[in-house]
């Protein structure tokens, strides 16, 4: 019996799905970090982003209406 998990990452957007896989929970929220900074300036033009990474994750699917993300621990399985 395998007794790793992995964390999974899904971003659903406007375009489809985005899915990572990661070793540790601290690893999929810094790549779903990554995405927020990346999209940030291009969806809010000016817009100052918080300095925070969790709250700027809050901030910006909350702003955004049609994007949403999950991060959930899942089993490797043989």
């Amino acid at each position: 019996m395998n007794d790793e998990n992995m964390w999974v990452l899904m971003v659903e957007h406007r375009h489809g799905t985005d899915v990572s896989i990661h070793r540790t929970e601290q690893g999929a929220k810094d790549a779903l970090t990554v995405y927020v900074d990346y999209w940030w300036g291009r969806e809010f033009p000016g817009a100052a982003a918080p300095a925070d990474d969790n709250e700027r994750v809050t901030e910006y699917f909350e702003r955004i209406h049609d994007e949403f993300h999950t991060i959930n621990e899942a089993p490797v399985l043989p």
